[in-house]
């Protein structure tokens, strides 16, 4: 009858509304991971900071940037062989593969993944060459990809014939106290290289896109990493950008820096992420406005570090908000980094000493955007479409929010304006309303 025929359009466009609501705010189902956070003290950080200013320096006269140590701040719990053993894979937007040091790397410091356990463990040697990082003139290599038929992120999801490389051997100052058993590499080639585990997940069906999530809490508690798509649930709007391949590493332009009144137009223009590094480096002539601006601040007690290229200041207390955030812009975008993601304040020593996660050197060209740049953003990496996505950490201002709730009540008004406008129309062709019962007929 008419009259159910009206009932039935009145409960779809509700459900319609309905769908068109929540749409905004779904979260979109995809594998996700816990993220496992190791703190690091001010010594590692200050060895750290050493081994990457030396690695700089040693390659002041060549064209190309010098891999940075593996530091391994963040990782991820997996599940390796059969039975699966847990293993730790620090995430590496430096690396390309996954690879993990088995027990007959005597070299290996850290632990090892044991191959002799696992009933479906199998070496075989592959066309790659390249799992190496030079690192102090030392280097950590393999020639053989092991192939384990079962590895898992713990405790969800097991893939079946993933790659792994294995190292089996390992030199150099870059590896001692390198706390996982390896690295999952998530450069810029690793979405399309035949090992790359984005690749391998795409090819077998488990993921449509290859697009990486990174989620860092500022909190010290680890964070998420997403494959296939992002969460939405973790930032508020986000902007994509032209990423660019630098030597198999992802990077975007950025315009400026800037710290209180302080602004510097960065001539380099190039920022490289690198997840691994627990810094942000600038070119000494880029960053000196906002040295300048801290220092004077700090009234003149601050100093850069000759062999870190690390800097501090004395300051009078343990109060973080003395100090300004960094704001990174590029176009018509800015992302701030806050205090408490980029300085660490220390007073080991009897008296306040502010520690910045930030190295200047003269001698690299490029920014390298490190952890506390990803502490402070959602970033998203999308190889299918060459875009680096940039989401905001902080909720919206009382404007964005008004704003919302005002384009939410017109909606409303709206689509109610257009139930009753239509049940008017109805009554007056037909002579009834929309009803959920059938009208009365007169005698």
């Amino acid at each position: 009858t008419q009259s159910t025929w009206d009932y039935q359009f009145m409960m779809n466009l509700l459900l319609l509304i309905g769908l068109l609501l929540s749409q905004g705010l779904a979260i979109d189902k995809t594998f996700s991971f816990d993220i496992i956070t190791h703190s690091l003290n001010s010594e590692e950080l200050k060895e750290a900071a050493v081994k990457i200013s030396s690695s700089m320096l040693r390659s002041s006269d060549s064209d190309s940037s010098p891999p940075p140590p593996l530091l391994g701040e963040y990782a991820i719990n997996c599940k390796m062989g059969t039975p699966g053993q847990n293993i730790y894979l620090m995430l590496d937007t430096f690396g390309k593969y996954i690879w993990v040091s088995i027990e007959s790397c005597e070299s290996c410091k850290n632990p090892k993944f044991n191959t002799k356990s696992s009933q479906t463990y199998k070496e075989t040697y592959a066309p790659i060459d390249d799992i190496a990082y030079d690192i102090c003139d030392k280097w950590a290599s393999t020639n053989a990809i092991s192939a384990d038929e079962v590895f898992g992120i713990a405790p969800d999801f097991v893939y079946f014939n993933v790659h792994i490389g294995a190292i089996k051997s390992m030199y150099g100052r870059g590896f001692d106290g390198f706390w996982p058993h390896g690295a999952i590499g998530l450069n810029y080639r690793s979405f399309h290289d035949r090992f790359g585990f984005i690749n391998q997940l795409a090819l077998t069906g488990k993921i449509i896109h290859r697009v990486a999530g990174i989620y860092i809490g500022s909190d010290k508690k680890g964070g998420e990493l997403t494959y296939g798509n992002v969460n939405s649930s973790k930032f508020y709007g986000m902007e994509y950008f032209h990423a660019y391949d630098y030597n198999g590493l992802w990077e975007m332009k950025w315009n400026t820096i800037a710290y209180n009144t302080a602004e510097s137009h960065l001539r380099t223009q190039k920022g490289i992420l690198l997840l691994n590094l627990p810094f942000i480096f600038f070119p000494t002539r880029d960053f000196e406005p906002i040295y300048t601006e801290i220092n004077k601040q700090c009234g003149g007690k601050c100093s850069i570090d000759k062999t870190s290229h690390l800097f501090s200041c004395d300051v009078s207390s343990s109060n973080i908000n003395q100090f300004s955030p960094l704001i990174l812009t590029t176009g018509a975008f800015s992302y701030s980094i806050p205090a408490e993601n980029y300085i660490d304040i220390d007073q080991s020593s009897g008296q306040f000493k502010a520690n910045f996660r930030i190295m200047v050197c003269s001698e690299i060209q490029n920014i390298g955007l490190g952890s506390p740049f990803f502490k402070s953003v959602y970033v998203s990496l999308n190889s299918d479409e060459d875009l680096i996505g940039l989401g905001n950490l902080t909720s919206p201002t009382i404007l964005t929010t008004f704003f919302w709730i005002v384009a939410f009540v017109l909606f409303i008004i709206f689509a109610t304006g257009a139930i009753l406008g239509y049940a008017s129309y109805r009554k007056k062709k037909y002579g009834f309303v929309i009803s959920a019962s059938p009208p009365k007929q007169n005698n």
